[in-house]
């Protein structure tokens, strides 16, 4: 595993590596995105006695809250600073970590859940917003796709180490992964503490006015083009939210096939697949129009759930893998679609509002898949989704064509 991931850097170029806050942007992506609990999430809180209802619950929570802090923490962004937001998120992470081992009531964990949602909206947007100023000061915009499809690889390789620890230390004890993410979010807080201080664009161009909590929003309803992005997100990956959060584990151990240390050494080398992939989008991007793009992932989507429905063994396996090519995707999408029609003095307002549907459409998504989860069965739950995804998607890409929006 440590060859390929080796091997894997070792065949990469590292954009604009010669520039120390790109340099401190890789480092900051590799320590931070380790999350040892990514792959124990749903096994955590079944160790604690909850059902997938009761995941459903605190994935709602977890989301919903986004309605409360999503906007307004982009608004502190665009208005006092990326970087300084970056660094509210960093510390409440940083505080917050380690209370997930301390209760074993469901009310605790919704408590504990809100105020991750406000730590990950700190940083959500903040960071895109503050990357692609600063390379728009710099003049190497033309450069954005490339270090963010790079940023996301190594987040995915980091994501591979942090299952091949995080695994083993949830079987020698549930709670030991919490207290690893809380030494990888203080680390990730010294880092950003070290990179370039960034100036409010709303202080820098004297249009303070413009800068509103809902000035995001304002704009996407107004924009034909950030409306249907807004729409793609929700379609695309609220359902995933919850799979990746929910079912993910259990469907691996339901085939069967793999004892649960083995599942975590499977997840590890599907997460340097995602880091392959996604180090690849600025290739793909560069060659496939936006429509072949889209079309290519709807099929990607909806075609790989109705087949892990069928398959079982092996065959389970490969395309779980291939249903996880989703999850890298998602920011690197968003991002690339909407930057340029949005203006930077409310880019991170405008980010976190894109976001923050997204959250609002997987909070409710989550208590409807828990419930049919539980209901039907992890495979059947699979065909329902599939089925209505599949009429939300050609209902989207229809109005894409009719109304030209490119």
């Amino acid at each position: 595993m440590i060859l390929s991931i080796m091997s894997i850097l070792s065949k990469m170029r590292f954009p604009l590596m010669h520039d120390r806050n790109i340099r401190l942007y890789y480092l900051y992506t590799s320590i931070f995105s380790t999350w040892p609990i990514q792959a124990v999430l749903a096994l955590f809180m079944l160790s604690k006695g909850f059902n997938f209802v009761d995941i459903g619950w605190i994935v709602f929570v977890f989301n919903i809250s986004s309605i409360l802090f999503e906007v307004p923490t982009g608004f502190f962004a665009d208005k006092f600073g990326r970087r300084n937001s970056i660094i509210a998120g960093l510390m409440i992470f940083t505080i917050f970590s380690p209370l997930w081992t301390v209760g074993y009531e469901l009310f605790h964990f919704l408590i504990i859940a809100v105020f991750w949602s406000a730590a990950f909206a700190f940083i959500s947007g903040s960071f895109e917003a503050y990357l692609y100023d600063y390379l728009q000061e710099k003049k190497w915009t033309e450069h954005y796709d490339a270090v963010r499809s790079t940023g996301t690889m190594l987040v995915y390789i980091a994501t591979a180490v942090g299952i091949l620890v995080g695994v083993p230390a949830f079987m020698l004890n549930p709670n030991l992964p919490y207290y690893l993410v809380t030494l990888t979010n203080f680390a990730g807080l010294i880092i950003v503490l070290f990179m370039q201080h960034d100036t409010p664009p709303a202080k820098k161009a004297n249009l303070e006015s413009e800068v509103k909590v809902f000035s995001g929003i304002s704009l996407i309803l107004k924009s034909p083009v950030l409306l249907w992005i807004s729409a793609f997100s929700i379609a695309y990956f609220s359902y995933y939210h919850f799979f990746i959060q929910g079912t993910n584990i259990p469907y691996l151990v339901e085939l069967d096939l793999l004892p649960l240390s083995g599942i975590g050494v499977f997840l590890a080398g599907m997460s340097l697949f995602q880091a392959a992939i996604a180090s690849r989008f600025n290739y793909f991007r560069r060659r496939l129009s936006v429509n072949q793009l889209i079309f290519a992932l709807m099929v990607l989507q909806v075609g790989s759930l109705f087949i892990l429905s069928a398959v079982f063994g092996v065959l389970g396996f490969v395309f779980f893998g291939i249903f996880c090519i989703i999850e890298p995707l998602e920011q690197l999408i968003v991002n690339s679609l909407s930057q340029k029609h949005i203006k930077s003095e409310i880019r991170a307002t405008t980010l976190s509002s894109i976001y923050l549907v997204t959250s609002i459409s997987s909070a409710l998504v989550a208590i409807v898949a828990g419930s049919l989860t539980d209901q039907v069965g992890i495979r059947s739950s699979f065909v329902v989704v599939g089925a209505v995804l599949t009429v939300v998607f050609a209902a989207l890409f229809a109005v894409k064509l009719i109304k030209k929006i490119d």
